[in-house]
């Protein structure tokens, strides 16, 4: 929701999407801890006409769908729960 409100004033959207992307890697650094994801997320945030692309939701999908693909442990997505036993409190 936040990135699409950059589109609220027409003609700006692609230049907000600029400014977010450095917010939006960050995020997803801290949500997948991968630097892979967070590099992809921050090229599409850049390139013009890429919103449609649904980088957080492909990302939860390989690390809980697909954690042993090849895929995922190219962009450095791994599993919490399998690497300490079980979520710390």
């Amino acid at each position: 929701a936040l990135g699409n409100a950059t589109y609220v004033a027409p003609g700006v959207g692609e230049y907000g999407d600029a400014v977010f992307a450095p917010a939006s890697a960050v995020m997803m650094k801290m949500m997948y801890n991968a630097n892979g994801v967070a590099l992809i997320n921050l090229t599409e945030e850049l390139c013009p006409f890429t919103d449609i692309i649904p980088t957080a939701t492909i990302a939860w999908f390989l690390q809980n769908c697909a954690p042993n693909s090849p895929i995922t442990r190219a962009v450095g997505i791994n599993n919490e729960w399998e690497l300490t036993g079980g979520y710390q409190k």
